[in-house]
């Protein structure tokens, strides 16, 4: 068996085989992070006899904190996938020796199991996925009461909803807009296009509406058998109308109107508003593990909103105009990516 640099070939044929692969494990992402990021990707694929029997997909990051080999940036799993523990051992050896030889920190490997092998973890993130119902009506029956009053407030109130990429755009702005609240620096309106343009068959937009106003949409990926919600944001003025709660329900009804059999609320920081918003919405935390094999690094890294050293700059960015962190922001961003 060896391992080498894939050049792309046969991998995405691979993912979709395995029965553990999730969305960010498709080579397509990689080389949208190279695109809008100008980050290098070094996607480890284990061959035998022509045949690819394993893979890792990495990323090269270099920020003010530093430089880590990551599987994979922005991407919140996609740790080693392979026919066999062996090869999952051959991988992340691998990969540790890539990092040494690049000079890195650390290697930050993000999976939904243990991988083992020496690495040392956070517990910090959780994620979010449950079975989609057979039926759209029970969607709405299966969400806790206080949720499903909500939605039917929003119902009341006139929401609608709309799907398409035309709202691309309308998207980014409500995400935008909803980042500067909570003090957090955005991506570029380019990483949005580069997505939805690598993905346009595993891509869409859903927009909340009222009174034929855009105030709230998620962007949303679609992968195999699952939803998975990735960039959403509703206007903070508009919260009375409980235009998430809605909009998310919607999502799930869209999903199980198009054959999907689950629905990934994606990652969450435990104790954090998100986490307690995918709670009340009938989801239960499912640990993930983010793994690291230390190479100049002396300790674990800490770069989250968790940090209390970032407390100040979020309540500096909250107070900026909208325009200037959409210009700022990602600037910023590519710095301190999660």
């Amino acid at each position: 068996m060896t391992i080498k640099l894939s050049d792309g070939t046969g991998w995405d044929d691979y993912v979709f085989r395995h029965p553990h692969s999730f969305f960010y494990h498709l080579y397509r992402w990689g080389e949208c992070l190279e695109e809008v990021f100008g980050f290098k990707k070094y996607y480890l694929a284990a061959e035998e006899s022509g045949n690819i029997r394993g893979i890792l997909p990495l990323v090269l990051v270099r920020t003010m904190f530093g430089s880590r080999l990551i599987s994979v940036p922005i991407g919140v799993y996609a740790g080693p996938l392979a026919d066999d523990p062996a090869t999952v051992d051959k991988l992340t050896d691998e990969a540790a020796s890539l990092a040494k030889r690049l000079g890195c920190d650390y290697l930050e490997l993000r999976s939904m199991k243990d991988l083992g092998c020496g690495f040392l973890q956070k517990d910090l993130y959780v994620t979010f996925i449950k079975p989609l119902p057979e039926t759209k009506e029970e969607c709405l029956e299966r969400m806790p009461r206080k949720a499903r009053a909500e939605v039917r407030h929003a119902i009341e109130k006139g929401l609608t909803y709309e799907t398409g990429l035309e709202y691309l755009g309308d998207c980014y702005e409500l995400y935008a807009a909803n980042q500067k609240a909570l003090g957090s620096p955005v991506v570029s309106r380019r990483w949005f296009v580069s997505l939805a343009n690598s993905f346009k068959n595993e891509t869409d937009v859903l927009v909340v509406k009222l009174a034929d106003k855009p105030i709230a949409a998620v962007l949303s990926f679609f992968y195999r058998d699952t939803v998975l919600p990735f960039y959403g944001g509703a206007l903070h003025k508009y919260e009375k109308y409980s235009p998430s709660n809605y909009m998310y329900l919607k999502l799930q009804e869209v999903g199980v109107e198009r054959g999907f059999r689950y629905f990934d609320f994606g990652r969450s920081r435990k104790g954090a508003g998100p986490y307690y918003f995918k709670i009340n919405q009938g989801f239960e935390p499912k640990q993930l593990h983010y793994q690291y094999r230390l190479i100049k690094a002396r300790s674990l890294p800490d770069i989250s909103p968790s940090n209390k050293a970032f407390d100040i700059a979020k309540e500096i960015w909250k107070h900026l105009p909208l325009a200037v962190t959409k210009i700022l922001g990602p600037r910023i961003y590519k710095y301190v990516i999660p």
